[in-house]
C-alpha cells in the first residue's frame, strides 16, 4: 500500500465521527443497561417479591433518561417546524398573480430582449 493510500486512509477514519445511535455510556454484561426479554419472565426481588414480566424492552433509568430527553427534544423541533409550515402555507394560500402582475412581467421581458438585441447589434 502506497504512503499516500495509507495517508488518505488514516485521514477518513480520523474524520468520520461516532454515529449518532452510539449509547451515550457502554453497556457491559456485568452492568446491562437493556435487556430485550423474548419471553415472559418472572422477576425476583431481593426480598423475596416476585413480579411477572411481559415480553419486551426495559432499560436503567440513565438510559431512559437520556433516550427520553432525546424523544422530548425531537416531538418539540416536530412539533415547530409543523407550525412554522402551517404558517407559511397559510402566508402563500390566497396569492395569485392577478392578470396585471402577468402582463407586466411579459412586457418587462420582451422590452428587456428588445433592448439587449439593440445594444449587441449596434455598439
Amino acid at each position: 500500500m502506497s504512503k499516500a493510500k495509507l495517508a488518505l486512509a488514516v485521514a477518513l477514519m480520523l474524520a468520520t465521527g461516532r454515529a449518532a445511535a452510539d449509547p451515550v455510556h457502554p453497556c457491559t454484561a456485568g452492568n446491562p443497561c437493556h435487556l430485550h426479554m423474548r419471553d415472559d419472565t418472572t422477576l425476583t426481588k431481593d426480598n423475596g417479591d416476585q413480579f411477572r414480566l411481559p415480553p419486551g424492552h426495559f432499560l436503567d433509568d440513565p438510559t431512559y433518561l437520556v433516550l427520553d430527553d432525546d424523544v422530548r427534544a425531537l416531538q418539540e423541533s416536530k412539533t415547530r417546524l409543523t407550525a412554522e409550515n402551517q404558517s407559511l402555507r397559510g402566508a402563500v394560500a390566497g396569492w395569485q398573480p392577478g392578470w396585471m402582475t402577468l402582463a407586466v412581467t411579459l412586457v418587462g421581458g420582451f422590452v428587456g430582449g428588445l433592448a439587449t438585441y439593440y445594444y449587441f447589434t449596434h455598439r
